[in-house]
């Protein structure tokens, strides 16, 4: 006698994980003086920048001290000084956590 007339258990269907194939993540080989150097970059960009924002912000305050140009008294300045000093100081600390 084969199978037949034979109660069987209820075949359990697999997860959709073990269809699924994913090949294992590989880090990619950078060298140390590229990271050096993209690090470096970042955080020279990133002061620059903020230097920048702060003076075209001081400029926009009115402040005495700050250079005399068009943007002296102007609000707008202001905000353009502002936010790119604050993505300044985001690239410059970015920049010396990662890579």
């Amino acid at each position: 006698m084969g199978g037949e007339g034979r109660l069987q258990a209820p075949h359990e269907r697999p997860d959709a994980a073990e269809y699924t194939h994913r090949a294992p993540q590989r880090k990619r080989f950078v060298p140390a003086s590229v990271r050096i150097m993209v690090r470096t970059a970042g955080f020279v960009i990133g002061a620059l920048a903020t230097a920048a924002g702060l003076i075209w912000l001081l400029q926009g305050l009115n402040v005495p001290f700050a250079p005399r140009s068009f943007m002296t008294a102007d609000r707008a300045w202001v905000a353009i000084g502002a936010v790119t000093a604050f993505a300044g100081i985001a690239l410059a600390a970015w920049s010396r956590r990662h890579t």
